[in-house]
């Protein structure tokens, strides 16, 4: 039986839409009895770390908890298109011109990317 860890971290966390103003009222949930999930974001590798180091699991059913790709691009888009990553989270979608220069943003970031 594992127990409760609580920890304090900075990083963005991205959560489900479980408000009225934006619910997501897929089967999925309804099948799932109403399971959401989130993604989190850790500002830096140090942040990451402190994460692992408390029991966070880098692996779970096979999958990788810790996905290097994501983190190395949100670093890239906080880095380089601070601004765009501010019209998504104002707008609360993504709009065709946000659209594009996300695409343009990960074809730069994904010719860079080291693994």
């Amino acid at each position: 039986m594992s127990k409760t860890k609580f920890g304090t971290f900075e990083g963005e966390i991205y959560y489900a839409r479980v408000f009225a103003d934006n619910m997501d009222n897929s089967e999925y949930h309804v099948a799932t009895q109403g399971q959401y999930n989130c993604v989190f974001v850790p500002k830096d590798d140090n942040e990451l770390d402190k994460i692992i180091k408390m029991g966070y699991p880098e692996v779970v059913l096979g999958n990788k908890m810790v996905k290097e790709y994501e983190a190395q691009y949100l670093e890239y888009l906080r880095v380089n298109s601070k601004p765009l990553l501010d019209a998504i989270r104002e707008q609360g979608e993504i709009s065709d011109e946000t659209s594009n220069a996300l695409t343009k943003a990960t074809d730069t970031f994904s010719k860079t990317y080291s693994a």
